[in-house]
């Protein structure tokens, strides 16, 4: 039992000579109201805390009497999701970080989701730091679940906001040895609200220019 998730009751009820006819459940969660209770033979129920709690079956059968059980729930340690990512910029590859933890037992599997549909198969990766190629600028909701050695999962979705790539280009010149080459920069960048900052060239020969 995962705390968060829903639990599933199964009856295992039995009587001799007739059959079980009414199932009364007690959850033992006075938080959850009216939901602490119910009728059904095999309930399920969210509980409200990580707590334990003594879930009570009282059962009916087809000559009038009546028996009861309580036992007691008790909730597994979740792992809690956490990752980051480095600059994100269309066309280029982004790194994502794990960072959850689990109080109780070990982090087994990651199952991550990019939100980028028009990358097929590469939406998606069992990596626990796995690295993603977005196919356009915009925002993704990139998720991750995570499920440690309990069996329980946490999951965490984060907005990605794909930045648009400058494009790079220039020109120059022929000129003869020991004479000065004039370099022309011809990049653009993508609208007028991401200006280009900042230039670092490499001219080939071991000097550079910023």
């Amino acid at each position: 039992v995962c705390f968060h998730d829903t639990v599933r009751f199964a009856d295992q009820s039995s009587a001799i000579d007739t059959e079980i006819t009414e199932w009364y459940w007690n959850f033992g969660d006075t938080a959850s109201g009216s939901n602490n209770y119910s009728n059904e033979q095999n309930p399920g129920h969210f509980f409200s805390t990580n707590d334990v709690y003594t879930v009570q079956l009282i059962v009916h059968d087809g000559n009038g009497c009546i028996d009861s059980i309580a036992q007691e729930v008790l909730f597994n340690v979740q792992p809690i999701a956490a990752f980051s990512f480095d600059t994100v910029c269309a066309g280029l590859v982004s790194q994502f970080y794990d960072l959850s933890s689990s109080p109780e037992g070990n982090i087994q599997n990651w199952q991550w989701d990019f939100g980028d549909s028009l990358s097929g198969n590469g939406n998606y990766s069992s990596d626990q730091n796995p690295h993603h190629t977005f196919s356009a600028i915009g925002v993704y909701d990139v998720s991750l679940v995570v499920e440690n050695s309990l069996g329980c999962k946490d999951t965490i979705t984060q907005e990605v906001f794909v930045k648009p790539t400058p494009n790079a280009a220039f020109s120059a010149e022929p000129e003869c040895t020991g004479t000065a080459v004039s370099f022309v920069n011809h990049s653009t960048a993508y609208g007028p609200y991401h200006p280009i900052i900042s230039w670092l060239w490499d001219f080939g020969d071991g000097t550079t220019s910023d």
